[in-house]
């Protein structure tokens, strides 16, 4: 038998190694950190909430300014492969072996000074669009690395806004005791099409294509704390159906997909600390409370689980995995369990009382935390990788 056919045999039959499980591995590790923002970079800001258009992402700052950045590609080209790969493979984490300093820093492209109110902003269709203090204001992304405003929209009784919500062809902007409902049938003249009040203040929300979810938290004593469910399968008219009063406002809602509602806390206490010992150690200043979801009744808490959830989080969904990613650690999201899978070292922090707004877009999820922004990629089980990549090395010793 040749060599090249004995390799062709060992390489093979390594693909048959993807069910095994490796040190303390959960399932799979769909999941690796490939990007962060470097110490050097020329943006240097505090933001609030990342979007995705890959290779590009673009990061709001809490003065306003929008910072243009790409994913290094060259990094993900080379991955799962290489006799680099192979070697590193073997340095662990507290849960899978991990390619060692698998990311790099993102590269920065532009800046645009006071391109919005410096709380959210969303791409639908081919623009983006930035919260304006009640209205939105909106850029082409034809030229990716380049925005070019289109203008602003909306009208000026309108209240501030906090963050924005797509749902498909419409929008809601979440505000200060206000929900804007905006149509972007053609997505470079949206159109404000109707106003919904109430009490509190509006944080962040999610969209299941039928239902809105809010996070309310109450201001000077006025307002509700808790999470609204409102119909908004007609924008032009959306109604409350329920509302469940939570102890402490929420900074995140999602749906993973399960029939469950994720709503995400930061810690009881308003100053906590947090000692992290290497990589070891990570875990999540908040927790994550799980809501079992029925059409015609309200969301009924199903699990509390701590060590997840806080200020900065975004729940992706690739595959068959959601994964809700924290400020240090990405959750496996079932039904109503959170499966801890995968840890980074965060270097960012959120005091300042407010959410972080994560994205995802194909392959790849992103959060912010004040002066930090972390990209990852979803991809293959690490054990399929690491199959991969001791195929990669017997190739090379065969030649």
């Amino acid at each position: 038998m040749s060599k090249m056919l004995l390799v062709g045999l060992i390489a093979g039959s390594l693909s048959l190694l993807a069910p095994i499980r490796f040190g303390h591995a959960e399932e799979s590790r769909p999941i690796s950190k490939i990007a962060y923002l470097g110490e050097d970079d020329s943006a240097k800001a505090t933001f609030r909430s990342v979007e995705l258009k890959p290779p590009w992402l673009y990061a709001l700052g809490r003065d306003g300014n929008l910072h243009i950045f790409k994913i290094p590609q060259d990094r993900i080209a080379d991955f799962a492969s290489g006799l680099g790969g192979v070697l590193l493979s073997f340095v662990r984490t507290d849960l899978n072996l991990l390619p060692a300093r698998s990311d790099r820093p993102l590269k920065f492209i532009n800046s645009i000074e006071g391109a919005g109110d410096g709380y959210d902003l969303e791409i639908i269709g081919n623009v983006l669009a930035l919260t304006s203090k009640g209205k939105l204001a909106v850029f082409a992304l034809d030229e990716p690395s380049a925005p070019t405003k289109i203008g602003e929209f909306g009208h000026e009784s309108l209240a501030g806004s906090m963050s924005i919500v797509g749902a498909g062809k419409h929008a809601f902007v979440l505000g200060r005791g206000n929900i804007e409902s905006f149509d972007f049938t053609d997505p470079s003249t949206p159109k404000h099409v109707a106003t919904l009040k109430n009490e509190g203040w509006n944080g962040n929300g999610c969209y299941d294509g039928r239902f809105l979810y809010v996070s309310e938290f109450s201001r000077r004593q006025k307002g509700r704390t808790g999470i609204a469910v409102y119909d908004a399968a007609n924008p032009k008219a959306v109604v409350e159906r329920h509302f469940v009063p939570t102890e402490r406002s929420p900074y995140h809602v999602f749906v993973n997909g399960d029939g469950y509602l994720l709503a995400c806390f930061d810690s009881k206490s308003s100053w906590s600390f947090r000692f992290l010992v290497g990589r070891h150690n990570v875990t999540v200043d908040g927790s994550t409370q799980m809501f079992e979801l029925h059409d015609n009744d309200p969301p009924k808490l199903a699990a509390t689980i701590k060590n997840s959830g806080g200020r900065a989080a975004v729940l992706t969904h690739h595959r068959d995995d959601s994964l809700l990613i924290c400020n240090g650690v990405a959750f496996l999201s079932k039904s109503d369990e959170l499966k801890k899978n995968y840890s980074f070292f965060p270097t960012g922090t959120t005091l300042d009382g407010f959410a972080y707004k994560g994205d995802h877009c194909g392959q790849f999820a992103a959060i912010t935390a004040d002066h930090d922004v972390n990209v990852f990629l979803l991809g293959e089980p690490h054990s399929l990788m690491l199959g991969k990549q001791v195929a990669s090395l017997l190739v090379l010793l065969a030649l």
